[in-house]
């Protein structure tokens, strides 16, 4: 039963994936090695010049204002409260943030993203008198709810609690901080200030942290946001092992899905059976709603007789040592390192994004032996993917059209 629920919550999961604007794919910048906006003239690159705009923060909230100002003229009243929570961001998170903001070229404006939450407070009081709520009794008891789910390491069911209890108590303005771990110097840990309308606050941790040795922003424990977590280095959204996709595997259906929507990648599937499973290593390129991406995944299943398009994502023990990298020409977009994992992926947000022809990805597997490594690379070269392999190790190239 347990399987079922989490296969029903990730389908679910998949479907708000796809059809949201989804607010993980605005934490991610390029790893361009020249300076953002520059057009890199490359004759020998056909697609240096084929880049296409894409929607910029600015632009979607200006959609919504759109929205909202329709919604109250005909309505009378607004869908999305007009007034917001005044968030400030200091020390290391508003380096960070300014540096998303300069490296997507003003296309990305993390400051913007922080200072959409309405502010519902304004009208706490009245909310309170009217349902007879007693904020004093309350309030404790939705602080001790939120102490119970974090000692768990439920944080978000944390946040959820201390929230509702801050909406109560009235906010007046909020900063996103960090500070420095004392036993791990190179460790910032994210932190929350609530100040209130009545001069009091509080300060609410959180288990994301920033390493300023790898540049990693990420929540403690490997947990991921969604199941994502952000490469600093290359400023790109990679996902963590037991990412909430996994419990669903995969099938066709889900790319024709995402193509229908924000996504416009092409694929490769490459399937081989070997060591009585049937196994489907896939790999992707092209643009992601507002980032340029790619992706490879292994997948497999028991040897079937009668074949379908559903594969399980491959298990701890089927997992392969993969490295991945995604070029624009002579540009690289990311790379991401050697690492044992089933799905490694990178999306990249930047000033333009790319058709798939125009984007080059090549990485590396490791396979447990040379004859599963040699499977491979004909199956590769059978699907135009450049494949070859040192002993098990296979190097291959998805090269763009010329």
């Amino acid at each position: 039963m347990k399987r079922i629920a989490d296969r029903l919550i990730a389908v679910l999961l998949t479907l708000t994936f796809v059809f949201s604007t989804v607010t993980v794919f605005t934490v991610a910048k390029t790893d361009a090695d020249v300076p953002s906006g520059e057009v890199i003239i490359d004759e020998t690159d056909p697609g240096y010049n084929e880049g296409k705009d894409h929607l910029t923060t600015e632009q979607f909230f200006g959609f919504v204002d759109t929205i909202n100002a329709m919604f109250k003229k005909i309505f009378g009243f607004n869908i999305i409260n007009e007034k917001k929570i005044r968030i400030e961001v200091n020390g290391v998170m508003d380096d960070i943030f300014s540096e998303w903001l300069v490296k997507t070229g003003g296309t990305l404006d993390p400051f913007q993203i922080a200072n959409c939450l309405p502010d519902f407070t304004d009208g706490s009081d009245k909310v309170c008198e009217l349902l007879r709520i007693d904020v004093d009794t309350l309030a404790p008891l939705f602080k001790e709810k939120a102490n119970d789910f974090y000692k768990q390491g439920k944080t978000f069911e944390g946040l959820f609690f201390d929230f509702a209890r801050m909406y109560l108590l009235g906010i007046d303005h909020m900063s996103i901080d960090a500070e420095q771990n004392e036993s791990e110097p190179e460790i910032y840990k994210v932190f929350i200030m609530i100040y209130y309308r009545d001069g009091s606050s509080e300060k609410i941790k959180s288990d994301f942290v920033y390493d300023t040795n790898t540049h990693e922003l990420k929540r403690r424990n490997n947990r991921g946001v969604f199941g994502f977590n952000l490469d600093g280095d290359g400023y790109v959204i990679y996902a963590i092992t037991d990412t909430w996709q996994r419990y669903f595997g995969f099938c066709i259906a889900y790319d024709i899905l995402a193509n229908l929507t924000v996504y416009d990648y092409d694929t490769k599937r490459i399937y081989l059976t070997y060591g009585g499973k049937d196994w489907l290593f896939q790999i992707w390129k092209g643009i992601y709603w507002i980032s340029n991406g790619a992706e490879i995944g292994i997948y497999n299943r028991p040897e079937q007789q009668i074949k379908t398009t559903f594969y399980e994502c491959a298990p701890d023990e089927d997992m392969m040592v993969m490295s991945l990298e995604l070029y624009q020409g002579n540009r690289k977009i990311f790379a991401r390192e050697p690492q044992l994992h089933w799905w490694v992926i990178g999306f990249s947000i930047e000033e333009k994004i790319y058709d798939a022809k125009y984007l080059t990805a090549k990485g590396t597997i490791e396979f447990p032996n040379e004859e599963f490594a040699e499977l491979f690379v004909q199956g590769a070269n059978k699907k135009g993917i450049e494949a070859s392999r040192d002993g098990a190790k296979v190097s291959w190239l998805w090269a763009q059209e010329n």
